[in-house]
């Protein structure tokens, strides 16, 4: 194994030094001269730092760093995830190259990241448990274990299945409360498939996770009083105005909230070593690369660090409940979303059919499954 070229604790501070001065500065400084293109097709690569970093376009360790050629070996894929492809070229880094450092940077609104949470994943989830040796996805498992299944659990386990009627006409009630009860019919001639609410307890039509989450939906629609298509449309559209003004004012904040963290850090920084007597040759190039931040910023004393320290209070605090306000709005959002999903299906007609779509699809691959097995042991 290649001795490292720098220590890890030299090459994180050289990381930090480049993010200050990519931070104040308005101009790249990465250094892409003909020269360094030249030093480098000729003697090989000697990277500092290993950078784990996601496929996005907006994040660029070169330049948030401002490294320049041959100073980063940076490993990109979607999600910033290692798997053995990524774990075989930070093993080369670091025991060819000398590598001493290595980095997973992670960012905000990661569209993979999204993807996963917020969409549906066909079936791809998968785990490993403790001593297995491989992953498998989750849809081996049974039906109680699908991505539909799960994301439905975790979306209406806070949702009574009670509803509460009222006197009140409401055609999508009356169209939630004819589908309910195909739905439990289905589920006790088993012309369904089965997935459990509660996963502790047997299979039954009450314990039917469809039937729960139409039931879930008709006590949100009952509480809310909402009677007709029209209404579901404007509360949802009300609901999706609300989660993009909570987004925007909560990734406003935010960005305000780090950037007074990171000058606070540097003016702290700055105000230490402006007292030694003596500096190292990195400690002085921290130092101008702080005083360059602080005199951006008009900070001049440690009275006006103390202002700035009392401001960052105050931001996070708002941070802290514009991330309640924001996961609220997003949560009834999503709430609705399935909601309005379900309705349009019950509307045209293509709920029950799918559930029995899906159940048939499932005896057809099960006797595929067994036929196969029969082929195979002969």
């Amino acid at each position: 194994m290649k001795e490292y070229r720098i220590s890890a604790e030299e090459a994180k501070q050289r990381l930090i030094i480049g993010n200050q001065k990519y931070i104040v500065s308005n101009e790249l400084t990465s250094n892409v001269s003909p020269d360094t293109l030249l030093k480098f097709s000729q003697s090989g690569q000697q990277p500092y730092a290993i950078i784990i970093t996601c496929s996005d376009s907006r994040v660029v360790p070169e330049l948030i760093f401002s490294a320049g050629i041959g100073d980063l070996f940076v490993i990109r894929v979607a999600g910033n995830v290692i798997d053995s492809h990524q774990l075989g070229s930070i093993e080369y880094a670091a025991e060819h190259l000398g590598t001493g450092l290595i980095v997973v940077l992670g960012h905000d609104h990661c569209g993979a990241v999204d993807a996963a949470m917020n969409h549906e994943p066909d079936g791809y989830i998968s785990l490993k448990a403790p001593g297995q040796g491989r992953f498998i996805r989750t849809k081996t498992l049974g039906e109680d274990y699908t991505a539909e299944s799960l994301v439905s659990r975790i979306l209406w386990s806070d949702v009574g299945s009670g509803a509460i009627l009222t006197d009140e006409p409401s055609p999508l009630r009356e169209s939630y409360q004819i589908v309910i009860g195909q739905v439990i019919q289905l589920a006790a001639e088993n012309r369904k498939v089965q997935r459990r609410r509660d996963r502790t307890a047997p299979y039954s039509p009450q314990n039917d996770m469809d039937v729960h989450r139409l039931s879930a939906q008709i006590t949100i629609i009952n509480r809310d009083r909402i009677h007709s298509i029209g209404e579901l449309e404007g509360k949802t559209e009300s609901l999706k105005a609300s989660y993009e003004r909570a987004r925007q004012e909560l990734n406003l904040l935010t960005t305000q909230h780090d950037k007074l963290s990171s000058l606070i850090q540097q003016s702290e920084m700055y105000f230490a070593l402006s007292d030694k007597e003596e500096l190292s040759d990195m400690e002085q190039l921290r130092l101008t690369v702080c005083r360059q931040s602080v005199e951006n910023n008009g900070i001049r004393t440690l009275a006006d660090l103390d202002r700035m320290k009392a401001a960052f209070a105050e931001t996070d605090k708002k941070t802290a409940a514009l991330k309640e306000n924001f996961k609220r709005c997003q949560q009834l959002f999503d709430v609705y979303s399935d909601i309005a999903k379900t309705y349009y299906e019950i509307f045209q007609g293509d709920y029950i059919t799918k559930l029995v779509e899906e159940e048939r699809q499932r005896q057809e691959q099960e006797r595929h499954k067994t036929h196969s097995r029969k082929s195979h042991s002969s």
